[in-house]
C-alpha cells in the first residue's frame, strides 16, 4: 500500500522526484511540542480520549530511518475514525539531530489525494524521543490513507522516524510500521472557535446597525 501512494496520488514528477505540496508552518501559540526519552526502547500507551490510530508501542526489532533535508517517509494507516476530523494530538517516535529544525507531516486520503498537513519546529535535538505535538489550529486528517513525514528543506542534520515490525494496536498497515498515533476531534480547534465568535459579534453589530 505504501507504494500505491506514488501511483495514485497524482503527484507531479520532476526528473524522477516527487513534488509534494507546501504545508503551513504552525506558529508559536498554535501548537506545543514536548518530548519524553525512551530508556528501554519501548513505551506503554494509556488509553486516550479521542484516540483514532495507535502504532506507538512496539516489540523489537527496531529500525532507525533517517532522512535529510527535503526527503520523505511514507506510512499507510487505517484508523477508527468515521470521517475526516480535526487533528488534536499527534505523537511519533524520532526527532531531529539539530535543535530547532523542522519536520512536516502531510496527510493523504486512501485515494492518494492530499488532504492537509502542517510543519513544526522541534526545540530539542534527539532521534529517539517520543514527541507529543498538541495542535490548537485546524489541521484535517482523513480516517484512512497515508501520512508522509518530510524533513525541512533547510535542515542541516538528519530527521528520524522510528519504525517497527509488528501490527498496530488500532488499524492495519502493510509492510513496515512507523511508530506514531493521533487523537482527533470532530469540532474546530479552540482558536478557530474564538475567531468564529469574533466574526459572529461583528456580524451581529452590523445587523443591529
Amino acid at each position: 500500500m505504501k507504494s500505491a501512494l506514488f501511483a495514485v496520488a497524482g503527484l507531479a514528477c520532476v526528473a524522477g522526484a516527487q513534488v509534494y505540496p507546501q504545508v503551513r508552518m504552525l506558529q508559536p501559540g498554535e501548537y506545543t511540542a514536548e518530548y519524553s526519552v525512551i530508556d528501554d526502547g519501548s513505551t506503554v500507551n494509556p488509553e486516550f480520549t479521542g484516540m483514532s490510530y495507535d502504532a506507538l508501542a512496539f516489540v523489537a526489532p527496531v529500525t532507525e530511518h533517517n532522512i535529510t533535508a527535503g526527503q520523505t517517509i511514507t506510512e499507510d494507516y487505517v484508523s477508527i475514525q468515521t470521517d475526516t476530523d480535526y487533528l488534536n494530538i499527534h505523537r511519533f517516535v524520532g526527532g531531529v539531530a539539530v535543535a530547532n529544525e523542522v519536520i512536516e507531516f502531510l496527510f493523504y486520503n486512501a485515494g492518494g489525494n492530499f488532504v492537509d498537513g502542517y510543519g513544526v519546529t522541534l526545540p530539542s535535538a534527539g532521534l529517539t524521543f517520543v514527541w507529543t505535538i498538541t495542535i490548537s489550529s485546524d489541521v484535517f486528517v482523513p480516517k484512512d490513507g497515508y501520512l508522509v513525514m518530510r524533513a525541512g528543506a533547510t535542515n542541516t542534520g538528519v530527521a528520524n522516524w522510528r519504525r517497527k515490525v509488528a501490527a498496530p494496536a488500532i488499524g492495519t498497515t502493510t509492510g513496515d510500521v512507523y511508530r506514531w498515533n493521533m487523537e482527533v476531534n470532530d469540532i474546530p480547534a479552540p482558536a478557530s472557535l474564538a475567531l468564529m465568535g469574533v466574526a459572529g459579534l461583528i456580524s451581529g453589530r452590523r445587523r443591529r446597525a
